[in-house]
């Protein structure tokens, strides 16, 4: 009868309805979902060797005149254990595998294994505190370092490891778990170049070119390069004999500048008697902080002209 009619009619038109406002609400869902999370960073973030550390610092990045400075403590925790400085002299030195830098404050020159290279602005101090030009330090640890302004991130790579990038096949979206209703981190259009950072059967950890970090289905990838490989350096034994020796027991060595010399002394013997392995002899015990300091600052240097060395 009519009544029923009614009834079934003003039933359908709820369940419709509820249908309706399902599929509304499974459409803003999505949408939610897959709206870029990451766009800019109120204070800069660092990716190292593509980990996020930015909450591992003690002090944040500063950013000034296309320079990126870092704390002298978190240069100390992070790039360089044996960062130093020398109250006598002003310096403060740091190395990498085979090369020694040292800077002042407001010196307008940072030495590099020996030789000067012009540069401004190495040191600030801001509430008290030394921060370190790291833009300028990528040759001493071998590291690339970039700062991407788009997303206020500092990117730092080992130049010692395998590296391997990949371009999208079409627009995709890159998300933060290897997971289809994920959050979207950033959109990429075709052709868009990624660097590959680890990959298990469907999915690929990638980090974009505005540095965020996220995943994508591998079959979204192609034209994979190998920007680098893993360096392996060659194993060398120090010979029993074939070398010269070198006596540094009366030098003195109390300061960056007077180990400088003799490190520069020690490496012109070398190369004038044609060698490639060198001995130092050090007989005194209560300069032992010295010559602790020397061995860290003689042995980038010889070791980049190929000269092994060895500690007595």
């Amino acid at each position: 009868d009519k009544h029923m009619v009614k009834k079934r009619n003003r039933i359908n038109k709820k369940f419709f309805l509820i249908i309706l406002f399902i599929i509304i609400l499974f459409i803003c869902l999505f949408k939610l979902i897959n709206k870029p999370r990451y766009k800019y960073n109120e204070k800069i973030s660092i990716l190292f060797n593509n980990e996020n550390i930015t909450d591992n610092l003690e002090d944040d990045l500063l950013q000034k005149n296309s320079k990126t400075y870092m704390s002298y403590n978190d240069v100390k925790n992070i790039l360089d254990k044996s960062l130093y400085f020398e109250e006598e002299t002003g310096y403060i030195i740091t190395t990498g595998n085979k090369k020694i830098a040292a800077f002042k404050q407001d010196d307008t020159k940072i030495i590099i294994n020996g030789s000067n290279k012009e540069c401004l602005d190495m040191l600030l101090n801001e509430e008290g505190k030394k921060y370190i030009n790291i833009s300028e330090l990528d040759e001493v640890y071998n590291y690339e370092i970039n700062y991407i302004k788009d997303t206020n991130t500092v990117t730092i790579d080992n130049l010692n490891k395998k590296s391997v990038k990949a371009s999208i096949k079409r627009k995709a979206k890159i998300k933060l778990d290897a997971k289809y209703f994920s959050k979207t981190i950033e959109n990429l259009k075709k052709g868009s170049r990624v660097f590959i950072i680890s990959e298990d059967n469907s999915y690929s950890k990638i980090r974009t070119e505005n540095g965020n970090i996220g995943y994508i289905k591998k079959n979204l990838l192609e034209n994979h390069e190998t920007l680098r490989d893993d360096y392996i350096e060659e194993e060398h034994n120090f010979p029993e004999e074939g070398y010269i020796k070198y006596d540094i027991t009366k030098k003195d060595i109390s300061n960056f500048e007077k180990r400088l010399d003799i490190a520069n002394l020690v490496l012109k013997e070398a190369v004038k008697k044609d060698k490639m392995y060198v001995k130092i002899l050090f007989n005194k015990e209560e300069n032992s902080f010295e010559f602790e300091r020397f061995k860290i600052e003689v042995t980038p240097m010889l070791e980049e002209c190929g000269i092994m060395i060895s500690f007595n």
